[in-house]
């Protein structure tokens, strides 16, 4: 509520002054202006809830953007992963072939059996032997033994001697397999002399037959193996790294392959080069002593 201001009387017919309107004026413009204060609040606070709103509502249009885009993300993954049909016809593996002379045995061979050997009777040959089943392929780097032959119709063993002597039962394809080692070697030159053999040789032999896949396809083949000797009878062959094929020519593993005298107190017993020994057997003979009577009768008269 505003107030007038007093009445004023002015010159000597007392007569009303001039109306005074400086302090009404003021009044009003303190109004006007806080009239205009109260306007800019709430034009100000009205701004403010604007701008909160169209923020969130572009925050939303953001997360629903980013849902989206990871539910199309998440569809082309599951796609991906699932099976997808292939035209055409389904192939095996093709079957590995027979091992060739001069492959490679890759894969560690089995330590020597020793122990008790079941006793051999008039029925035990008739039939081939289980070989392991060894992993064969071209040399490529280090091996454990080298195929030498390969025998395409395996022979059943063979029961030699009788009861008298003993029976023996003979694997005829070891047998083959110890020819074609000598063969690999390099042993091929004839000896100088009949009665002298070749040069004495440590090696292994060892027969290998097909994978039950390559059994599958109808393989029924034997391979030999030749290796160098192992450390000690109870031990397998040792991994090396060169071929050893024609080793009698080329000098390779001579210290391995060749045979020595550990001493001279010599029990028949053979010793690696590789150690320490005093004589090195370049062949070997057999001699047949016949005694007799009268070869001691002359032998006692001669002297």
């Amino acid at each position: 509520m505003i107030t007038p201001p007093a009445l004023k009387w002015c010159g000597a017919r007392a007569e009303r002054c001039p109306a005074d309107h400086t302090h009404l004026e003021q009044r009003i413009r303190g109004a006007s202006e806080a009239i205009a204060a109260d306007q800019r609040r709430l034009v100000g606070w009205g701004t403010g809830y604007l701008g909160l709103a169209r923020a969130t509502v572009i925050d939303r249009r953001r997360v629903g953007l980013v849902v989206i885009g990871l539910a199309v993300l998440l569809v082309a993954v599951v796609a991906g992963l699932r099976p997808q049909l292939v035209t055409g016809a389904a192939q095996s593996t093709p079957i590995q072939r027979p091992p060739g002379v001069g492959d490679c045995v890759v894969n560690p061979l089995p330590a020597p059996k020793l122990g008790v050997v079941a006793p051999v009777t008039a029925d035990s040959g008739g039939t081939v032997p289980v070989y392991p089943a060894q992993q064969i392929q071209p040399c490529t780097g280090a091996r454990y033994g080298e195929i030498t032959a390969v025998i395409a119709a395996p022979k059943p063993t063979v029961v030699t001697g009788d009861d008298a002597d003993g029976r023996f039962l003979n694997d005829p394809n070891e047998s083959n397999c110890f020819v074609a080692a000598q063969q690999y070697l390099g042993m091929t030159t004839p000896p100088t002399q009949t009665f002298w053999q070749g040069r004495i040789l440590q090696f292994s032999v060892a027969l290998s037959r097909p994978s039950p896949r390559q059994q599958a396809a109808g393989q029924r083949w034997a391979a030999c193996i030749v290796t160098l000797p192992p450390p000690d009878p109870a031990s397998p062959p040792s991994r090396y790294g060169n071929s050893i094929r024609n080793a009698v020519h080329t000098g390779r593993y001579r210290d391995q392959l060749g045979s020595c005298i550990p001493n001279f107190d010599w029990d028949g017993g053979l010793a690696m080069c590789s150690q320490p020994h005093v004589l090195e057997l370049m062949g070997w003979a057999t001699v047949v002593i016949i005694w007799s009577p009268a070869y001691r009768w002359s032998a006692a008269a001669s002297r």
